[in-house]
């Protein structure tokens, strides 16, 4: 079976993938509490585990020299921690900051050519800013929330995928078989291999 460390590519991908669950979670609660379409939904206390997860995969994204990546998470999962103690309009200074930081790491984001993280951090920020800062209908926070909640499912989908193709292509490589290579000690190539297809300097199999 095919192994090896993929450490590297599991932290940004683990990463988008709580930045995904936060931001839907974290949208469906608002639209909840606005419109109130359930009656038990237990948002805070769930969002409370996930985001306190998206912190401990921060430190392994930074560790890993992800640094925006790193930071990003651990931003959203801050920023959902916080809000949930703060009410809708009473956090204008708290809300600039989350602005101000989502802004310089979706420009940082920008500048290294990651484009989908840019979005998702400007999206956050405007949504923490709308949210913290203004006593508004949560429909226009939840909504902006919603969609970075969908790109970053996106993006981690996509490179979950993206890994396990090259991973394979790799196991295929180093361990799959090759018919056109010498099959045992005599330098006799494989049963099922052409004459013309044997280039290891051998004969065919008799």
């Amino acid at each position: 079976m095919f192994s090896e460390n993929r450490s590297d590519f599991a932290v940004p991908i683990t990463g988008f993938l709580i930045i995904a669950f936060i931001s839907l979670f974290y949208g469906i609660n608002a639209l909840n509490a606005e419109f109130e379409f359930f009656d038990d939904f237990m948002g805070t206390s769930v969002l409370m585990i996930v985001s306190l997860f998206g912190i401990i995969v921060s430190g392994f994204a930074l560790y890993k020299a992800y640094i925006v990546e790193g930071l990003s998470f651990g931003l959203l999962s801050i920023f959902a921690m916080v809000s949930e103690s703060i009410d809708p309009g009473y956090g204008m200074t708290l809300g600039i900051i989350f602005l101000v930081f989502f802004a310089v790491f979706a420009f940082m984001s920008y500048r290294g050519g990651l484009l989908d993280l840019a979005i998702i951090d400007a999206l956050l920020g405007i949504s923490a800013f709308i949210l913290l800062g203004f006593d508004v209908n949560l429909a226009v926070p939840a909504i902006l929330t919603l969609i970075a909640g969908a790109i970053a499912l996106y993006v981690s989908v996509c490179d979950w995928m993206f890994v396990q193709d090259i991973a394979d292509e790799y196991a295929e490589a180093m361990y799959g078989d090759d018919c056109c290579c010498c099959g045992d000690d005599d330098c006799r190539c494989d049963d099922d291999c052409d004459d013309d297809e044997c280039t290891c300097g051998c004969h065919h199999n008799d």
